[in-house]
């Protein structure tokens, strides 16, 4: 893949390419490697890469915590979770996952979530 270095993904993106490649952008850059859109997806035609921002519920209790380990347990595959502390900052948590073919309705799942049932706290 050709990456110009002035136009690398913010809020993550890279990382959700780097988790699809195994090789972070900026280093493909850096050491010019170049990876074919067709070698990106081969093996990997079926599934789904997502970014998710998981909003902290405006009714949580001031305390409480996003429970990444239930989370993780409730879906395919997780391949990474950013927990955010901050509670001013209105998200629990940012999530990376992986869906096949056979589990793709969870993708509906994700997006009706009731975060407060990933609430700890």
């Amino acid at each position: 893949m050709r990456t110009n270095f002035r136009s690398f993904a913010g809020f993550c993106l890279n990382e959700l390419q780097t988790h699809i490649t195994g090789i972070h952008p900026v280093v493909a850059y850096l050491e010019n490697i170049h990876i074919s859109k067709e070698e990106m997806w081969k093996g990997r035609e079926n599934d789904t890469y997502s970014f998710l921002v998981l909003e902290r519920p405006a009714n949580a209790p001031e305390g409480s915590l996003f429970d990444s380990k239930k989370f993780k347990d409730s879906f395919f595959e997780v391949l990474e979770i950013r927990e955010v502390k901050e509670a001013s900052v209105g998200v629990a948590a940012t999530a990376f996952t992986r869906t096949d073919k056979a589990h793709e309705a969870e993708l509906d799942t994700i997006l009706t979530l009731d975060m407060m049932d990933y609430m700890k706290g």
